[in-house]
């Protein structure tokens, strides 16, 4: 290539621009599906023929069944066709990808995903979590405390999803405050058939979200079991590196507990 036209070339926007919609997607597919679903969502983000090709079908769909197999037991998200929750939302929402603060306490959450149901962050600061149930604060309102939350959204109870912290069923005002602004301009038109479906729709909606809840819960507790397990093991190689000594293999898990696709945390 003449040097004039090499130094158009590096100049130009075409330089920088990955060329992904003339590969063929069978070869994006098998290099992608080595990644987990947090670096999926980072990749999306590149650029959005990145992004447009993850939400494709059915290579980007896929891609992310392939990154979840690499998360041991990860369970899959929420098959609703209402809700608003694809694999690329589950998975930013999962692993915190854009970084959002605690709700209480303003600070960075360490990749803590504690509130399912609520779809909110909280850091592991157990003042937080006890912050985040107190109905005083006015995040969240149960049956029984506050009768005046009960009496504003009683048409609306129950549809709403809720959370068993205590044994006892905590809703969120964000989400109720929401429900019954649905609920109100519904009722003004007077679409009666059309809110008792809804009604209904939601009702099954709250069923199955609490069911995949549990699922995650149970999840959530071996997976930072064997996050916590790995990183105390690579500080502990670490540390015998620095310290020029070779660790012993009898103190030290094997490399495939640390491995992305590793069913040890079963």
């Amino acid at each position: 290539m003449p040097s004039k036209n090499l130094r158009n070339y590096r100049t130009s926007t075409h330089c920088v621009l990955f060329p992904i919609q003339r590969l063929c997607p069978y070869i994006i597919s098998e290099i992608l599906g080595w990644c987990s679903p947090a670096d999926l969502v980072i990749i999306g983000g590149l650029s959005k023929n990145f992004k447009a090709f993850l939400d494709s079908k059915p290579h980007g769909s896929l891609c992310w069944k392939c990154a979840r197999a690499n998360i041991a037991d990860l369970p899959p998200p929420p098959s609703l066709s209402d809700y608003n929750l694809n694999e690329h939302a589950y998975a930013a929402f999962l692993f915190n990808a854009s970084q959002k603060p605690c709700i209480c306490c303003g600070q960075p959450t360490n990749g803590k995903f504690l509130v399912i149901m609520y779809r909110v962050y909280l850091c592991d600061r157990v003042s937080c979590a006890k912050q985040f149930e107190s109905e005083d604060r006015g995040y969240v309102f149960s049956y029984y405390q506050d009768k005046g939350c009960t009496r504003i959204y009683a048409p609306i109870l129950p549809v709403l999803p809720y959370n068993l912290p205590s044994g006892r069923k905590l809703f969120i005002v964000r989400h109720a405050k929401q429900e019954l602004k649905e609920y109100r301009r519904v009722t003004a038109a007077s679409e009666k058939e059309v809110r008792d479906e809804q009604r209904h729709l939601k009702r099954i909606r709250r069923h199955h979200l609490n069911n995949h809840s549990a699922v995650l819960y149970t999840w959530m507790a071996r997976h930072r079991k064997h996050a916590s397990r790995c990183a105390k093991t690579k500080q502990r190689i670490l540390e015998s590196g620095s310290a020029g000594r070779e660790p012993q293999s009898s103190s030290y898990p094997r490399i495939t507990d640390c491995a992305p696709n590793a069913q040890c945390i079963q």
